[in-house]
């Protein structure tokens, strides 16, 4: 975990579960060590929500993945609200910008 951000992590990916499967399953070209976007649940287990390819490749390299965890009910409410997975960072850094504790002084 990240000092400066309750929400950034180096996770294990192996520990990581898959919220999509066999979609999109060509090789990943972006970069490896962008943040992944994730979710906790209420049992502890992260959820990849954008990422997918880049959790592969850590665990065939056998490397940890940085990921920002946002909590479940943050996920809950976007999901609701139509969000779709990929537009979930943006939304959760708006989401960070409106709680007080990481307003600009």
């Amino acid at each position: 975990m990240s000092p400066d951000n309750p929400y950034l992590f180096d996770l294990d990916p192996s520990k990581i579960f898959f919220t999509e499967r066999g979609q999109n399953t060509g090789p990943y070209r972006g970069d490896p060590t962008d943040a992944i976007l994730t979710y906790e649940d209420n049992k502890g287990r992260i959820h990849v929500l954008d990422g997918h390819h880049r959790v592969l490749r850590a665990r065939r390299l056998k490397v940890p993945v940085r990921a920002i965890v946002m909590p479940e009910s943050v996920y809950l409410q976007m999901k609701r609200e139509g969000i779709h997975q990929a537009d979930m960072q943006l939304e959760f850094v708006h989401w960070l910008q409106r709680q007080p504790r990481w307003r600009r002084k």
